[in-house]
């Protein structure tokens, strides 16, 4: 078992689960009768959750899990105590590697991009890219390297992390060697974009629009642009001006590189067509040129109709004309749905 596992099935690693309940028991009643002063209110939780804190004293690799899946909550309730024991729960010496990965997987696996967690245990953050292997992400079981670039991008767009910053660019630099696993880089920023409900502030914005940006030079000036095939995520994101999208969505495509996964560009399509009906035949023409199998359409022909129907009833004689050489163009490959837009 990993060390979360095995801290939920024995008993000393539910022991101290149970402590960490206990805490939050204790906060609550303390809290109501405004007493509360994080760990100073509880000495004896303190000093318990420090000594088990020595290897001399605790070795298991479990219980350096407990402490990685609740430090977020140990940040919320005393963030200096938090920060005092963080170079213990998350060591930086190289023959202590186990027991950082094992507080460290189940931290960024299961606890959301906090920024107080964030500043924190910033270090830890650099030497978990540190320890990325040049395979991370290609096994689909270890999800902790996504989720630490899920974590910085994140943080990027808060404005918590530079462009040129160590972190961002160390971890991009970090993981380019990973092929088979390189979408995943970006397609978990445009999922989460899709997400994301209310407004964007104006500098968040333009930080989604700067980052996005900075991978694609680096991917060009690397020759990997194997990770920009994740922009498909983002074209439905709807908090960033829809022409800009269909532009970067134009520039990956005319790297040769076919956005994936496809259906999300195809989902996308119908809606962005409605200001840029050209462009967004165009990306329909690069999407089938770029597709070596010939099937990217399948399962999405309806949403393509749409977005090629829109360009036909455009106002723009150019917008018209390309939607209708998009249509022959599918015609052509097959799908013989599109014979009844070329024949309205």
């Amino acid at each position: 078992m990993d060390p979360l596992t095995l801290s939920i099935n024995t008993t000393r690693g539910e022991a101290l689960h149970a402590v960490v309940r206990y805490t939050f028991w204790r906060e609550r009643k303390l809290r109501v009768r405004g007493e509360f002063e994080g760990f100073a209110s509880l000495p004896e939780v303190a000093e318990l959750l420090e000594r088990h804190l020595d290897p001399a004293i605790d070795p298991s690799l479990a219980i350096r899990a407990v402490y990685g899946g609740w430090f977020a909550q140990f940040v919320r309730i005393d963030p200096e105590w938090a920060g005092a024991i963080a170079r213990r729960v998350f060591p930086a010496d190289p023959a202590l590697g186990s027991r950082f990965d094992a507080a460290w997987h189940t931290y960024i696996n299961y606890t959301p991009a906090w920024t107080d967690v964030f500043r924190a245990i910033r270090e830890a953050y650099a030497r978990a890219i540190d320890r990325l292997s040049p395979a991370a992400g290609e096994d689909s079981r270890d999800e902790a390297p996504q989720r630490l670039g899920d974590h910085l991008f994140t943080f990027r767009v808060l404005g918590l992390v530079e462009l040129d910053d160590d972190l961002f660019a160390r971890y991009w630099h970090a993981t380019s060697a990973s092929v088979a696993g390189a979408s995943w880089r970006t397609w978990g920023m445009g999922w989460s974009l899709e997400k994301t409900t209310g407004k964007l502030e104006p500098d968040v914005r333009e930080r989604f629009g700067q980052t996005w940006e900075w991978i694609v030079g680096h991917a060009e000036q690397a020759d990997e642009t194997a990770p920009l095939a994740g922009f498909a995520t983002w074209l439905s994101a709807p908090h960033l001006d829809g022409r800009w999208l269909l532009d970067q969505a134009l520039t990956v495509l005319g790297l040769g590189v076919q956005l994936d996964p496809a259906f999300a560009v195809y989902e996308a399509l119908p809606t962005l067509a409605t200001d840029s009906p050209r462009a967004a035949t165009e990306v329909v023409r690069l999407m089938v040129m770029t597709d070596a199998e010939g099937w990217s359409i399948s399962g999405s022909e309806a949403e393509v109709r749409s977005a090629v129907s829109t360009a036909l009833e455009a106002d723009d004689p150019e917008a018209r004309a390309h939607g209708r050489r998009v249509a022959e163009l599918l015609l052509a490959r097959g799908f013989t749905s599109f014979r009844a837009l070329l024949m309205a």
